[in-house]
């Protein structure tokens, strides 16, 4: 049985170090060590048979970390601006409308209202410089304006109205 391993802000910590500009700082860090050791583990365990990690998914803001803070993990691929998976990390507006229709029903005047709202202040993202893409809206904020809105558990209701981007 292969793992597949999933490792949200997998830059969190060393984020700090980057932001006030002290890469050498970081590089002389406890926490950079244990980074590499911890990497350089995963990397060692990758395609070990049937046991295995099978693959590994990250999240982050800073993909060169990757590259200049862990020579010990250097089969990364940065997905991030590539056009197909553009749509990976939100809503797309046909999710976010079956989601605020099935909310509002018949509720025409509060519908466009409420994607009026939602297309202002959370949609515009995408990750792919290179080429017009759909833009996506940020999950978070949809679902807890969805909520607080409605008082009702929107994740739910995004789950069952299907994410169409893949």
């Amino acid at each position: 049985m292969q793992i597949f391993l999933t490792i949200d802000e997998y830059d969190a910590s060393a984020t700090q170090y980057f932001l006030n500009d002290s890469a050498k700082a970081w590089r002389e860090s406890p926490l950079s060590n244990a980074y590499a050791s911890f990497f350089q583990a995963i990397k060692s365990s990758m395609g070990s048979g049937k046991y295995g990690i099978g693959l590994v998914y990250m999240t982050g803001i800073m993909p060169l970390l990757l590259t200049q803070a862990f020579s010990s993990y250097n089969i990364a691929e940065n997905l991030s601006f590539d056009h197909r998976f553009s749509g990976l990390c939100g809503l797309t507006s046909q999710d976010v409308s079956n989601a605020v229709e099935m909310i509002c029903k018949n509720q025409e005047e509060k519908k466009k209202h409420i994607l009026h709202q939602l297309t202002f202040y959370a949609n515009g993202y995408h990750f792919c410089p290179d080429r017009r893409v759909d833009t996506v809206f940020n999950t978070s904020t949809t679902i807890e304006y969805l909520n607080v809105s409605f008082h009702v558990q929107c994740l739910a209701v995004i789950a069952q109205v299907g994410h169409q981007t893949l």
